[in-house]
């Protein structure tokens, strides 16, 4: 990462943090920080994140990988150990699943990691921007338990889920086939079609909208998979429509999220056995600005005032009483409330460099609030450490014999577990 050089904090001890002047890289006078308005984000989407990336799963022989070879134009098989295989289009790219009917089958688990590892990469490109869900119309199993955990336990996340309802010719046939129980052949077959609308509302779209998390929207594909007629206009345009303009804002603020959470350990180990706890306000600031200004889909570049850590660390420090005698527990309170604080600015506060000053102290304030305040929570959480946890010891999963303090991870988990969101208040 760019700015993994200015994540190293001094050992020196000059008492309270805020007696000691902030580190500068050679870079600060260049630095931006900035984070992006959601709607302008969102304005082009081929733009932003080129081609749209789709995950196609869902119920065994549902036809998933008839469809893509439908509009792919050339044949595969879905690999039962390789989701990562992407299909080219060209304006998607697919990976292609095996099916499933119960959430406890391996193809569903392989669904379920995929999602998590794509949802914490940190560039649009890698994201999955959207779900076809295939479902079977020809069978009696109208909601199979794989559909009843996948849509309650929010497996996509961010992501828009399509149900995508195959073989539909079959659903008419049964339409039909009820119909003839109380009326003549032509009469059946005239109102087979209703019948079927009819049937595909009761027996699968209400269901699914009663999940706690249902699709995004629903597509009929109403010729058999096999027919060369076979229209998918509509599937791509709502997909296209699911996945550009304001309906791409989660995805970005996700994929933005990742980028400032993987700054996020270096600016808590660093400063963690040091008195110039002043440091992780400008370090993170620094390391997120720099991850935030590689992205492709940024808009503004507009550099910072040279002042913007000086006033920042100004705000910082009038918060944090300087009395009181500095102990690890105190580090470590005023580690997250930086960390926290500088979080809130970039993701929903700071429009451009020149406002994150005013962004920051917002965020200040309602973190040390007296009301309402995550602050009080965070400092019992912190409270609950033990000296051992700030010990150096050797990390149990690294193969290099490497030191690490188990206080840093406690540590991140508290300040991502209490994010200040005052958009959502």
């Amino acid at each position: 990462m760019a700015a993994a050089a200015g994540l190293v904090s001094s050992g020196e001890d000059v008492g309270h943090p805020c007696d000691s002047s902030l580190p500068r890289s050679s870079s600060d006078n260049s630095d931006t920080s900035q984070t992006f308005d959601d709607q302008r984000d969102a304005a082009d989407t081929m733009g932003l994140g080129g081609k749209i990336r789709v995950l196609v799963t869902g119920r065994t022989l549902s036809g998933k990988t008839t469809l893509l070879t439908k509009i792919c134009g050339s044949s595969h098989a879905a690999a039962a150990d390789d989701l990562q295989a992407e299909l080219v289009h060209q304006h998607y790219i697919f990976h292609d699943s095996l099916g499933f009917q119960n959430p406890r089958e391996t193809s569903y688990v392989a669904v379920q990691r995929f999602l998590q590892t794509r949802g914490a990469t940190r560039t649009l490109p890698q994201q999955v921007r959207a779900i076809w869900y295939c479902i079977r119309t020809d069978t009696h199993m109208f909601i199979s338990p794989a559909e009843e955990d996948f849509f309650s336990a929010n497996m996509a996340q961010k992501v828009p889920v399509i149900a995508v309802f195959t073989k539909y010719d079959a659903l008419v046939t049964l339409a039909f086939a009820e119909l003839r129980r109380s009326m003549g052949r032509l009469e059946a077959k005239e109102k087979r079609f209703d019948k079927a609308h009819e049937l595909l509302q009761s027996r699968y779209i209400l269901p699914l909208k009663s999940f706690p998390f249902p699709p995004s929207a629903f597509v009929v594909l109403k010729e058999d998979i096999r027919d060369d007629t076979l229209n998918t206009d509509t599937l791509l345009q709502t997909t296209l429509d699911l996945t550009s303009g304001p309906s791409l804002a989660p995805i970005l603020r996700s994929v933005r999220q990742n980028n400032i959470d993987a700054c996020l350990k270096h600016a808590v180990a660093a400063p963690i056995d040091a008195t110039d706890v002043a440091g992780p306000l400008c370090r993170f600031s620094r390391a997120a600005t720099d991850t935030l200004r590689q992205r492709p889909y940024e808009w503004n570049q507009q550099a910072a005032p040279p002042q913007n850590a000086a006033y920042c660390t100004t705000m910082f420090c009038e918060k944090i009483p300087s009395e009181n005698p500095w102990t690890n527990a105190r580090r470590s309170e005023a580690i997250a409330a930086a960390c926290i604080c500088i979080d809130q600015t970039f993701m929903e506060a700071s429009a451009c460099a020149a406002d994150f000053p005013a962004a920051f102290q917002i965020a200040l304030d309602a973190y040390f609030s007296t009301e309402h305040s995550p602050r009080s929570v965070v400092n019992k959480e912190i409270a609950k450490f033990s000296p051992q946890d700030y010990r150096e010891v050797v990390d149990p999963s690294s193969s290099e014999q490497r030191l690490m303090r188990k206080a840093v991870p406690k540590l991140m988990e508290i300040i991502k577990a209490h994010r200040l969101r005052l958009r959502d208040e």
